[in-house]
């Protein structure tokens, strides 16, 4: 069932979370092209998702081909945002160009693997692999 939890063991407290995008964070050294959301210092945040910020126009590549190569080296991305004046319903009457940061954050978006099982050894696996496409 894919509602049921991971064993007690497995699971990823908010902490563990938090420990993943820190994770992630080695980054650091490439600013100009990859980023993480802020979350302010008063909020919590559960960290179900991992959501990198790459600026794919500044590396010459589309966000596809990012997501191709990633999954040729088995790691899965995933798009988790879209604005809603791009949904179908809301395309034909909504004009995009009126929510420029939506539009901005959706060019630039892409959720990195994030679950209970993953391993520092993954993280470093995806993070390494991430730099290369990028850089």
């Amino acid at each position: 069932d894919c509602m049921t939890p991971p064993p007690v063991s497995k699971q990823i407290t908010h902490n563990g979370f938090i420990d993943l995008k820190k994770s992630y964070r080695y980054y650091q050294d490439h600013p100009e092209h990859i980023s993480f959301p802020k979350v302010s210092s008063a909020g919590i945040h559960t960290y179900h998702l991992v959501i990198a910020l790459i600026n794919f126009e500044a590396i010459g590549k589309t966000r596809a081909q990012v997501m191709n190569e990633l999954r040729a080296a088995n790691i899965g991305t995933q798009v988790h945002y879209i604005p809603v004046p791009m949904l179908p319903y809301y395309a034909k009457t909504n004009d995009i160009s009126k929510t420029p940061k939506a539009l901005e954050y959706y060019r630039k978006a892409l959720s990195l693997p994030c679950y209970p099982e993953l391993t520092d050894q993954d993280i470093d696996y995806i993070s390494k692999k991430i730099l290369k496409i990028i850089s």
